[in-house]
């Protein structure tokens, strides 16, 4: 069996250093390494800061604060949620866990997020919310979807796992729009912590309630402040609480995220001028410049193969010359789960379908160098040239 070549140019890459490791230090020598301590607390007032939320509460994952969310919302059996077609499995998770139902609604084909008309008509009598994506930290159409939850009664709240820097229309912080936000802080993301998370919200109500579930169904926090004496198990909850040692690492990363975020726009912008020339000889659909007013965080470069090129077979092809490419999330509606617990023909979703065979993402991280980026080009250019059929 062939060894698999050496990649020089992964798809992704950490960007931990010694401040990481003094503050994870810091904290051992502390001997306080739970989680609410007060590096958390440091670090969700950042968050509330950067998000410009009443509420931040860290959480062990972004899967976690999905499921937080969904259960502070009430939603049971039963019930629905919408969600797009194209999204990570980690949030229609969430909602079936609560034996509800996600229902998949196609996307629109530039910034890959819900599309509102879609939306429209796949609300029901059991829609209990609607959960917009922003794909690799691109606004998807949040304003349209906030006013047609406004209309029909409906919650919105938004996966912002992938956009923390990003900035929607007026200068608003995606993840801050809806009646809540969830966070990311996988070691794939902008800003990490090896794993972790963080619900954002300005409702009062939900914030507690969240609050509750995060720290086992009980009462803690309300104690700890003194507005009881004791506390006690009150709701269904988990043990969703980040410990001080994720924290401290996540506190030393934000202290970088504006630098972080230019570094990434910079490499966006090389790798848009460098493909522009394929794009138009391999009909290749590039990342669509920001609105005015708007901000990306460069979280992800994607570009889509038109259906002729066998986008896995580039993708090998680039491999074998030590360049990591990676494609994203395959349909969920149609997957092996969802056809066993929700018998019946799936919906079709042709965006979603063309989506997620044809997508490919490059490397992009800070330490990516100019002449690793040309390298990918390159690399690139080539499996196009060899993959393509005309």
């Amino acid at each position: 069996m062939t060894a698999p070549p050496h990649l020089d140019i992964p798809f992704h890459r950490g960007l931990h250093g010694d401040r990481d490791a003094a503050a994870v230090r810091e904290v051992l020598r502390s001997g306080h390494t739970g989680g609410g301590g007060a590096i958390s607390e440091r670090v969700e007032a950042r968050l509330r800061t950067v998000l410009a939320s009443r509420h931040a509460l860290l959480v062990t994952s972004c899967t976690h604060a999905m499921e937080a969310c969904v259960m502070a919302m009430g939603v049971g059996p039963g019930d629905e949620v919408i969600v797009p077609g194209f999204l990570y499995v980690s949030l229609a998770a969430a909602v079936a866990r609560q034996g509800a139902r996600p229902v998949f609604v196609d996307v629109e084909p530039v910034r890959l997020g819900l599309d509102p008309a879609r939306v429209e008509e796949a609300i029901g009598p059991r829609t209990r919310a609607i959960f917009a994506v922003h794909y690799g930290g691109v606004p998807c159409r949040i304003d349209e979807l906030l006013e047609i939850g406004a209309r029909r009664g409906i919650p919105v709240l938004e996966d912002a796992a992938q956009a923390i820097g990003s900035l929607g229309s007026g200068g608003r912080p995606l993840g801050s729009l809806g009646l809540a936000g969830c966070l990311s802080f996988h070691e794939s993301k902008n800003v990490s912590c090896g794993e972790g998370g963080a619900i954002v919200t300005s409702d009062e109500t939900l914030a507690r309630r969240i609050e509750t579930i995060r720290d086992k169904g009980t009462n803690r926090a309300a104690a700890v402040r003194g507005e009881i004496p004791h506390y006690t198990w009150v709701s269904a909850g988990s043990s969703f609480t980040l410990s001080e040692i994720a924290a401290a690492v996540l506190e030393t990363q934000l202290a970088e995220l504006e630098h972080i975020t230019r570094d990434r726009q910079r490499l966006m912008r090389r790798y848009a001028e460098r493909l522009a020339p394929l794009a138009a000889r391999f009909d290749l659909v590039l990342p669509a410049p920001p609105a005015e007013g708007e901000r990306w965080n460069g979280h992800i470069f994607a570009l889509l193969l038109p259906a002729r090129i066998d986008r896995d077979a580039v993708v090998r092809a680039v491999r074998a010359r030590g360049v990591q490419l990676a494609a994203h999330f395959q349909t969920l509606h149609d997957s092996p789960f969802m056809r066993s617990a929700w018998p019946g023909e799936p919906p079709a979703l042709p965006v979603t379908a063309r989506i997620c065979a044809g997508i490919v993402r490059l490397p992009i991280y800070p330490s990516l160098t100019g002449a690793e980026l040309d390298r990918v080009v390159d690399a690139l250019e080539q499996a196009l040239a060899a993959a393509d059929p005309r």
